[in-house]
């Protein structure tokens, strides 16, 4: 924390590195608040991006005036009408005022609670609000092509690293040894504990790595495979043709080992998206289609005849309705759309109520007008990242678009929050919304960001 406040003046594009190294780290704390159910931890990122922020302020301040991109400004201000309807919706729980009975959002917990406005709610809307910010500042500084490759150099480097040492945990766990949560494990908050789960009647121990959980882990990792996709189907690199490749190949085993039925989705949603985007430049070619198939034979052999890997797959897929965790999540789902079918246009309030889904929890929370805005950003952003690739299908060199990457890695994001959560507390959600925002620029695609393979 010192260190980082005294290179915020000297040198603010180490903090800003660091910001997005720290990206994934969500199980890593700088600072741990409360204790017991109530413990919490401020995340690396958080920490950085409101140092980022500050900066950026004063700076303005100083200055008189605030340097938004042009080409960033619409989808940045459809962003802002969620934001502003998240505050509005605060105004719900003021006056509903416990007229409603919330139910627990625990599985085995059926006691209710009067809804009413909480810290919980302020500090719901300033992880939105902050969120936000980010998203911006991040989409003002990528639109120049040597920042966006800096960032997905970055990203990536972060998310190699995050693999291997999920790899690690992976080791530690095979060799019965005890695994040093302490290093990067820190956070106090009870959800931040994903290290210590089992899968099934506890045979394998599940990988987190740095994150809180496997899903948010196999997350972070899938949209960086999605900046390897250059090097695989494309003509340009970040690292290197070898290196960004042997990248893609940790990234994903890590997401296999992870055991999250997340991942597993996630690695299939990614393959769908690659053959279509093949499809539209042209280039699904026969050795892809054989190589696809040989691999879905060997994940088929794999699960008849590997003990392991066969209670993986149905501990991780075919029961998981009936888990636990599956159930718990259906719980929140339903009683949150109830509490949307007694307040419809705004919701209950941001941040009153859980449901660990997408669509759900923004209508539960903010309504239908919350939805509506929120959509309409998204639809924009994927609109648009599509519109800036049509020339990139022209000229064969779909993959090697920032905006195509941008695409598929948002559309994954988006869909797997979707069977998930919100992730509206991790930084990478709104790092890829400000980094999808900056690769819509016409110059950002027109120009060559990625290194080109030899020929």
């Amino acid at each position: 924390m010192p260190l980082s406040l005294a290179m915020i003046v000297l040198k603010p594009e180490w903090v800003y590195a660091m910001a997005i190294f720290f990206l994934p780290f969500s199980a890593t704390a700088v600072i741990n608040l409360g204790s017991g159910t109530s413990a919490s931890g401020m995340q690396v990122w958080l920490y950085l991006a409101i140092l980022l922020l500050l900066r950026w302020a004063v700076v303005a301040l100083f200055r008189f005036e605030i340097k938004i991109n042009k080409a960033i400004r619409r989808l940045s201000l459809y962003l802002c009408l969620f934001v502003a309807v998240c505050a509005i919706s605060l105004l719900m729980p003021l006056w509903i005022n416990g007229h409603l009975q919330v139910m627990s959002p625990y599985l085995l917990d059926f006691t209710t609670t009067p809804l009413v406005f909480t810290s919980k709610n302020i500090t719901g809307f300033l992880y939105i609000f902050i969120g936000f910010c980010f998203t911006v500042f991040v989409a003002n500084k990528n639109v120049a092509p040597e920042e966006f490759r800096r960032s997905s150099y970055l990203f990536l480097l972060s998310c190699v690293f995050v693999a291997a040492w999920g790899l690690f945990q992976l080791s530690l766990n095979v060799l019965h040894l005890p695994y040093p949560a302490m290093i990067f494990n820190n956070s106090a908050s009870p959800s931040a504990a994903g290290f210590e789960e089992t899968l099934g009647m506890g045979e394998v121990t599940r990988l987190t790595s740095v994150a809180v959980e496997p899903s948010m882990l196999v997350q972070t990792l899938l949209i960086g495979l999605a900046f390897t996709l250059p090097a695989l189907f494309g003509s340009r690199y970040i690292w290197g043709p070898h290196k960004d490749r042997v990248a893609a190949l940790l990234l994903i085993l890590t997401c296999l080992a992870a055991t999250s039925s997340t991942g597993y989705i996630g690695l299939v949603l990614m393959f769908l998206l690659v053959c279509w985007a093949m499809y539209k430049s042209g280039r699904l070619q026969a050795r892809f289609v054989i190589g696809s198939v040989c691999g879905v034979l060997a994940v088929i052999g794999a699960y008849f005849t590997i003990s392991v890997f066969h209670n993986i797959i149905v501990n991780a897929l075919l029961n998981k309705n009936s888990s636990y965790s599956a159930l718990e999540r259906a719980k929140t789902i339903y009683y949150a759309f109830q509490y949307f079918l007694d307040y419809p246009i705004l919701g209950v309030g941001w941040a009153s109520v859980t449901s660990h889904d997408l669509v759900v929890k923004i209508l539960s929370n903010t309504g239908v007008v919350g939805f509506t805005a929120f959509s309409v950003f998204v639809g924009l952003l994927l609109a648009n990242t599509l519109r800036t690739s049509r020339r990139a299908v022209i000229s064969k060199e779909y993959f090697d678009q920032p905006s195509t990457i941008l695409f598929i890695a948002c559309v994954v994001m988006l869909l797997l929050a979707s069977i998930s959560e919100f992730p509206d507390v991790f930084g990478h959600f709104w790092f890829i919304l400000g980094i999808g925002i900056a690769s819509t620029s016409q110059r950002l695609n027109s120009g060559l960001v990625f290194k080109r393979k030899a020929p």
